[in-house]
């Protein structure tokens, strides 16, 4: 099975760091036998997650998951006038 995982930097986990207290670490600990997608990186836009979407669905990913950033943390849209 194929698991993509886009997210904020909650949900960011490289093999090489070792992220014991990371819920994506955790989930490849306990089902090593599927291939994992993370595509989840701090400070990027929903555009980011929009791109990531397409190519999980260019490679065929079997489940998303998608995690939200905290409120606080997210962007907010604002008309400005010069």
């Amino acid at each position: 099975m194929k698991i993509a995982i886009i997210g904020c930097s909650l949900s960011a986990y490289q093999l090489q760091t070792k992220l014991k207290n990371n819920w994506a670490h955790q989930l490849y600990q306990k089902f090593p036998q599927h291939t994992y997608y993370v595509y989840a990186r701090g400070g990027r836009s929903i555009d980011y997650s929009l791109w990531c979407l397409l190519d999980a669905k260019i490679n065929d990913v079997d489940f998303v998951f998608m995690n939200r950033t905290y409120a606080w943390r997210v962007g907010s849209l604002a008309d400005v006038t010069f």
